[in-house]
């Protein structure tokens, strides 16, 4: 059972084959879902802002208490598992709203006895007592930014990104509750049933990968870095552990730019035989994880978003990331840059809330950001990517076309081929392929004529598809646990 997040639904899932996870019920919450917590019979779910229930006001009102409105969706809700297919809301508690929209908007419950323990971000810890399950109220509260808490006999230690680990004194109200984790679920075997494609499962979450000639280069999470050939059989030529997660990974060259997460971005060569050397290393000076870097200019600019930031590096010297600009954006996920650029110059970056900005790396230093932004908002599932002098931006179930430097997406016309998909783009040649890690989806799209797109394919996978590749004919999906997908030949599929 898990909190969906903007569904605003406590969605119930059959496990029982991991392989073939099924929803089987889902109730309505009042607000975005998060976090759940079970304590016996009982199920606690947090919720948080965007109320689905009531109209309400603008972000910088706080309704008052008597007010339908009252909280903006921030609570806690309590379910009865008796049968645990069939979940039955007993009763819920409103906290008062108090939401910023600087990037922590997560929430969730902890169960201490009689006493259910929340995080909700800036609202702060609140104690809430559920002996009355359908009657739930609140008995204490303290104010500070939390992302996270864990109970013990009379206390509570609250994760507060700003003021750091904060020992909290509940006496008599709280206690260490043993959680019952169940039995193990033995996972089957993989039972290939589409002999369209071969896959490549490296162990790790297939996160990305790129070329450096006849060797794919492979992000696979905890996995490390796989150099493998895929052709005529898959076979891997070499692994190399890394020090963080394997997110994402750009080939320039012999050079090949991992994204580590918390262990920054780390550069690699990659010599005739298919093995890998560490060259060097950059971490940002905020320490904050990398999630995501590619390769520009011919080679001489990587670009990385780290934090709430894009970083251009200089690696003209491989040996020697040099941090030349930056770029500040709100909502950032993850996946946000450009795939290529226009006229080898343009690129650009955005966040959820702050929309597209433009980049160009015929500039020195922090006169790559352009300052010139060409939307003010966009989607952090989307993507864009060059077709010929043109950058292609989709939307559900269409595409807008833009030019360099241009400033209008939003008035720009929008070419349709039917249905609400929304990926990240890929093009290959009149193809265009759309991935989403979201919704386990892949589309292609004949774009010939590009004002009259028209959808050929549409279908799911049993990962999360990232940005695809297209190599020697073949269409290649990073499709996270799944591993990585290889279409021979595709355009003969369909």
């Amino acid at each position: 059972m898990w909190g969906d997040w903007s569904a605003s639904k406590l969605t119930t899932i059959d496990i029982s084959n991991p392989r073939e996870p099924k929803i089987i019920d889902s109730d309505d919450l009042r607000g975005f879902g998060d976090g759940v917590c079970v304590d016996g019979d009982l199920l606690y779910a947090s919720t948080g802002h965007h109320d689905r229930t009531v109209s309400t006001s603008p972000e910088s009102a706080r309704p008052a208490e008597d007010d339908p409105a009252y909280g903006t969706g921030h609570g806690l809700e309590v379910f009865s598992i008796e049968d645990p297919r069939k979940p039955k809301l007993l009763g819920g508690v409103k906290f008062p709203k108090h939401y910023y929209g600087q990037g922590y908007d997560m929430w969730s419950p902890v169960s201490g006895g009689d006493v259910v323990v929340c995080a909700d971000t800036f609202n702060g810890v609140f104690l809430v007592d559920v002996k009355d399950p359908q009657s739930p109220k609140t008995v204490g509260h303290y104010p500070e930014l939390v992302g996270g808490v864990a109970v013990v006999d009379d206390f509570v230690y609250a994760a507060c990104p700003k003021a750091g680990l904060k020992v909290l004194s509940a006496p008599s109200l709280v206690k260490r509750v043993s959680r019952d984790r169940g039995t193990t679920i033995a996972l089957p075997p993989v039972k290939e049933t589409d002999e369209r494609f071969r896959a490549y499962r490296p162990g790790g979450q297939v996160w990305g990968a790129d070329f450096c000639g006849e060797y794919a280069v492979v992000a696979a999470g905890a996995g490390g870095v796989r150099v493998v050939k895929l052709w005529p059989e898959i076979r891997e030529i070499s692994h190399m552990p890394t020090e963080g997660f394997a997110v994402d990974v750009s080939v320039a060259g012999e050079h090949v730019y991992v994204s580590e997460n918390t262990a920054g971005l780390s550069v690699w060569r990659l010599d005739e035989s298919g093995d890998l050397s560490l060259v060097s290393r950059f971490e940002p000076e905020r320490k904050q994880a990398v999630r995501q870097g590619r390769v520009y200019a011919d080679g001489t600019r990587a670009l990385i978003q780290s934090g709430q930031h894009f970083f251009v590096l200089d690696i003209t010297d491989p040996a020697n990331p040099t941090q030349i600009a930056e770029h500040k954006v709100s909502i950032l996920y993850g996946d946000q840059m450009s795939q290529g650029t226009i006229d080898g110059r343009y690129a650009c970056v955005w966040g959820h809330n702050t929309g597209i900005r433009w980049l160009d790396f015929a500039k020195e230093g922090e006169a790559i950001n352009t300052g010139i932004d060409l939307s003010e908002r966009y989607y952090f599932s989307a993507g864009v990517v060059p077709v010929g002098d043109q950058f292609l931006c989709p939307t559900r179930g269409g595409y807008r076309l833009v030019k360099a430097l241009d400033t209008d997406l939003d008035d720009k016309p929008v070419y349709k081929f039917g249905g609400y998909f929304l990926g990240r783009p890929t093009v290959d040649e009149d193809l265009l392929i759309l991935t989403t890690r979201l919704n386990s989806g892949v589309a292609i799209v004949d774009i010939s004529n590009k004002e009259e797109p028209h959808l050929v394919k549409e279908f799911p996978t049993a990962g999360n598809p990232n940005t695809a590749l297209v190599k020697d004919g073949a269409l290649i999906i990073p499709d996270g646990h799944n591993g990585l997908l290889i279409y021979d030949d595709y355009r003969e599929m369909w």
